[in-house]
């Protein structure tokens, strides 16, 4: 693990009185180049205060009579003072991938931790976490449950090297990804798989916002709302996603957002919904009163609906514009697109 060793940095010169400038989850910036002038400047500056007249600066493994209390010196090679100025930051970004290759897992590329659980445990405050894409690799357990921080946003991606995005399976009841928290969750070039739970198939996020971006969601089921994914968050972007055979028995086959509020709002776009279905919004429900929302520039095929809204249903108090359907089966209720209150604020056009 990287060690950094960093000293006060002058109001003066940009600093704060600390020695670090965060970068980033486990970084530190360290103004290596001006230490040994800055040792002696402080040395001679302290010393002139205390009335000592120094004829040149500090020797090695020397002290200086009259520095200040908390002020550090440049001596053999160590940093002296009342506290260690260094900082113990894990490794970021963690990876991860779904079998251990050993005994040392430190979340490095080269020793990774071993299944999605463990990485999101033994992060830390690092919150950048890649999954790793091997060939042949065997699937990682879809069944996860994480928290995502105050002010965080947190990253789930998977390996931008690999041809494919890695694919994590879910097996048996309760098998989906289950989030909590105010922060940012983000979901980046994954595929989801055969995940069963009582509401949120695949995912069931309560959280502050979700973003999913370049994930897959393949054969997941959901007794409740959402077969894929069920969201309650602030802010929902579902950006070149595909939603393919999967089921609610309730509302919304692919995708359900729920919540109390109207200040949501809902993205989606250069997205594909097939052949899901539900007895409520086969593609996708929107059961909070959105009135901010955009559909564009996605596919709406042989999605289906046992009562209404084949595609859609819900509040469509926003825009859906440039999208196609085709081949969308609705029930008793009929119809691709079926709307609440919503509806007298929605902008539907350039559809096909």
């Amino acid at each position: 693990m990287r060690r950094s060793r960093c000293f006060p940095v002058p109001r003066w010169l940009g600093g704060g009185g600390g020695g670090q400038r965060r970068t980033g989850v486990g970084e530190t910036q360290c103004l290596a180049f001006v230490r040994p002038f800055l040792a002696v400047l402080s040395a001679t500056w302290a010393a002139c205060q205390a009335g000592v007249t120094l004829s040149a600066g500090p020797q090695d493994g020397q002290s200086v009579d009259g520095v200040a209390d908390g002020d550090v010196l440049e001596t053999d090679g160590r940093d002296e003072g009342p506290e260690e100025a260094e900082e113990e930051g894990g490794l970021c970004p963690v990876w991860v991938t779904s079998t251990a290759r050993g005994s040392l897992r430190d979340g490095s590329r080269e020793n990774p931790f071993a299944g999605l659980q463990e990485a999101l445990d033994e992060r830390g405050e690092c919150a950048h976490v890649i999954l790793a894409g091997e060939p042949d690799a065997t699937p990682f357990s879809l069944a996860v449950d994480l928290e995502v921080r105050e002010h965080e946003l947190l990253l789930l991606e998977g390996d931008p090297d690999a041809p494919n995005p890695p694919a994590l399976v879910g097996v048996g009841e309760e098998s989906g990804l289950r989030a909590w928290g105010t922060g940012v969750l983000v979901l980046m070039r994954l595929s989801l798989q055969n995940g069963r739970a009582g509401r949120g198939g695949c995912v069931d996020a309560e959280v502050g916002a979700l973003e999913l971006r370049e994930v897959d969601f393949l054969g997941c089921h959901a007794v409740a709302a959402g077969g894929a994914v069920h969201v309650i968050a602030s802010a929902v972007t579902v950006a070149n996603c595909t939603f393919t055979n999967n089921v609610s028995d309730e509302q919304g086959g692919g995708l359900a957002l729920d919540g109390w509020t109207e200040n949501i709002t809902l993205e989606v776009v250069g997205t594909d919904f097939r052949s899901n279905s539900a007895d409520e919004g086969g593609g996708m429900a929107i059961l909070a009163p959105v009135l901010d929302s955009v559909v564009s520039d996605s596919m709406f095929v042989a999605n289906s609906a046992g009562w209404r809204g084949s595609a859609i249903s819900g509040y469509l108090g926003g825009q859906i514009i440039g999208n196609r359907f085709e081949r969308n089966r609705g029930g008793a209720g009929g119809g691709a697109l079926t709307g609440s209150a919503g509806w007298r604020g929605a902008e539907i056009s350039r559809n096909v």
